[in-house]
């Protein structure tokens, strides 16, 4: 969530410019083969410093991504299970803040991230920001901001009322996910095209856009024809992206706050700090995995399954779903 305290730790941040921008001793090379990581909890506090937490994973070859926030995106090496790269902005300056991260294609992983607009400490509006970069040059390809102004914030209280804003990409489609949670308004799901290109858009005014309504929704994870939505109320939800009808697929299994689904298993981040496997057919819960602390963030990868907790990453061997 925003808050005014992030806001003047971000204004020190934006005062020395240039310090988080790539370094080139540190290069990424996604080129390099993925790599298989020991099964066990990497605790990145002695690279990685302190500061925001980490909330997103991304993982790409020998590298994976991670989000903190406002001081961007931090870099491990998977051999060595190290930070070895912490980019606040691209090499011409273009912030990459990131509340949370997902590979969309060969050497592009998208970051999100909901705050004021970058640099503005006097504006009022409230944006989802979507930055687009290539992880082997760390430059931004691609910047899509979206205006949330007047639309889901609180009406009455204060600015940490903001909803809990979380952003998919659906590659099969093009299709931009966007989720809204924890209102005093109704939650929602939009679906509109991803665009191409650099734009500036307002929620209001959003292209074809497409509408569900699920309860309490935590981010969305499409695959086929369904919307998978973990719930902070309600455990994990399908949606049917034909009936656009919402349903309960488990209950009672934490608080849900991330779903990667691959056939028919749903690794679900519980932010209590657990990695819970589940039957997307039935529901029923597989195997659960806990974890050193908060949990907000997952992937899968090279048959692994990568969990983000504050401080560190968690890697387990995926034995439930096939390769």
């Amino acid at each position: 969530m925003f808050d005014q305290a992030r806001v003047w730790v971000f204004a020190a941040m934006v005062a020395t410019a240039g310090c988080g921008a790539a370094d080139e001793s540190l290069e990424p090379d996604d080129s390099v083969d993925a790599v298989t990581v020991r099964e066990g909890n990497y605790d990145l506090a002695s690279s990685a410093g302190s500061g925001q937490p980490y909330t997103g994973i991304a993982v790409l070859g020998s590298r994976a991504y991670l989000a903190k926030g406002y001081e961007g995106v931090h870099v491990v090496d998977l051999r060595t299970m190290r930070v070895t790269q912490r980019v606040w902005s691209d090499r011409n300056g273009r912030r990459i803040p990131a509340d949370g991260l997902q590979v969309i294609g060969r050497n592009q992983v998208m970051a999100y991230w909901q705050g004021q607009p970058l640099g503005s400490l006097d504006d009022n509006r409230q944006m989802l920001f979507l930055t687009v970069f290539n992880t082997t040059s760390m430059t931004v390809t691609r910047t899509v901001s979206i205006d949330l102004t007047g639309t889901y914030e609180s009406t009455s209280g204060p600015i940490s009322d903001l909803p809990n804003v979380e952003a998919f990409v659906d590659a099969t489609s093009n299709t931009l996910w966007i989720s809204f949670g924890h209102l005093s308004r109704p939650d929602r799901l939009y679906a509109t095209a991803m665009p191409a290109a650099n734009a500036n858009l307002s929620l209001r005014a959003l292209p074809n856009v497409r509408e569900y309504t699920v309860e309490n929704p935590h981010g969305v994870f499409v695959a086929g024809n369904t919307a998978w939505v973990p719930s902070s109320s309600d455990g994990l939800r399908a949606v049917d992206l034909t009936t656009r009808r919402a349903s309960v697929r488990a209950s009672r299994v934490g608080y849900l706050v991330d779903l990667y689904a691959r056939n028919t298993t749903g690794f679900a981040a519980d932010h209590d700090g657990n990695l819970v496997v589940l039957d997307l057919t039935t529901g029923r819960t597989v195997a659960t995995r806990e974890l050193p602390g908060f949990t907000d963030g997952l992937t899968w990868a090279n048959g692994q399954v990568f969990s983000v907790w504050r401080n560190g990453i968690t890697v387990v061997r995926d034995v439930w779903s096939g390769r």
